[in-house]
């Protein structure tokens, strides 16, 4: 939907301004710049350049830099400088915006100077000021700690490098020095009159009649209910009952616990599950016959053969081929008979 009324406001654009839009102020989102190359409204050999919104750059810029200050495997001295420092980082870049927007030199120029001051920003918040240019800053300070080096050590300062690149390479977009904030504001302000994101509390006495209705429910802890059948005049749903009634059986429970002089608490019992008992068809059905005058049968014979003999089966693989063995007596054979 955003896209196809973007889409609509630059193919309108002539015959209600008389103008054609070459540049798009966005927010990180790519498929308006992709809806719009796809149409091309002013023809093919007119692009439409895709300008990213400085202030979202540096709140995610904030936010990485902050989520980098909760991981414990770096050094706790350089997170809570990070962490003490987050807003001086961010104005880092936008000083450094601040000047070379206003320097009178080529726009590819502004560009690369811009780059290499966001590059060596981190480096600059750190306390290394080696490469630091004059209108940037004027040197180390008086018991000023360089932290670069520790940085380095722990490895936290590949992840800042890492952080500040996305900025690096929107350099072009930062010299430009503008941001959607009118556009944020007019549609805050859409959103108050139609209640899509938030309420309107500025009229009608809006915020003092909720208010005074937080008050009575809270007192009578049936407000609600009673609201409702006035306003609708029918009584809620069977969902909004339900509701009601879970809400009331949760509030008089509390009350009769807290009443209690002594609670004594109760025990927790768990079901008794139908299928716990024994198997009754657990184990032999029959008992064996005790065989121990022969040591070299097993303890629990395969079969039995009337009342004078048993079977006992041997199935080794290294035996398939044993029929020989057997005749030339290099394997015996027991057999017993009363």
């Amino acid at each position: 939907m955003e896209a196809d009324g973007i889409l609509e406001g630059f193919s309108s654009s002539i015959n209600m301004h008389g103008l054609k839009y070459n540049k798009l102020i966005g927010d990180g989102d790519r498929s308006v710049t992709k809806k719009l190359n796809e149409v091309l409204p002013y023809g093919s050999n007119f692009q439409i350049k895709k300008i990213e919104c400085k202030n979202h750059l540096l709140r995610n810029y904030g936010t990485k830099l902050t989520a980098l200050t909760k991981q414990t495997k770096y050094s706790i001295v350089i997170r809570k400088f990070i962490t003490s420092n987050i807003l001086r980082f961010r104005s880092d870049i936008t000083k450094s915006i601040d000047y070379h927007t206003n320097t009178d030199v080529p726009i590819h120029n502004k560009v690369e100077a811009l780059r290499r001051d966001i590059s060596n920003s981190i480096y600059h918040r750190l306390g290394q000021h080696s490469n630091c240019a004059k209108y940037f800053c004027s040197g180390s300070k008086n018991g000023e700690p360089n932290l670069v080096p520790q940085a380095e050590a722990t490895g936290i300062m590949t992840d800042m490098r890492n952080i500040v690149y996305r900025l690096t390479i929107n350099a072009d977009s930062l010299i430009e020095n503008v941001d959607n904030n009118p556009c944020e504001q007019f549609n805050s302000i859409i959103n108050k009159h139609i209640g899509a994101k938030r309420i309107n509390f500025t009229q009608g006495h809006n915020y003092q009649t909720r208010v005074k209705a937080a008050v009575v429910a809270y007192n009578s802890k049936n407000y609600i209910r009673a609201v409702h059948k006035k306003i609708m005049t029918k009584s809620p749903g069977k969902f909004g009952k339900r509701y009601i009634k879970n809400i009331e059986r949760i509030r008089n429970k509390t009350i009769s616990r807290r009443r209690k002089l002594f609670d004594e608490g109760h025990k927790r019992t768990k079901p008794k599950s139908k299928f716990s008992g024994p198997d009754v068809d657990y184990g032999l059905a029959e008992p064996l016959d005790n065989y121990n005058q022969f040591s070299y049968l097993a303890a629990s014979p395969d079969g039995v053969i009337d009342e004078n003999a048993i079977v006992e089966i041997k199935c080794p693989y290294a035996a398939k081929d044993s029929l020989s063995a057997v005749k030339r007596f290099k394997i015996k054979c027991y057999s017993t008979a009363e």
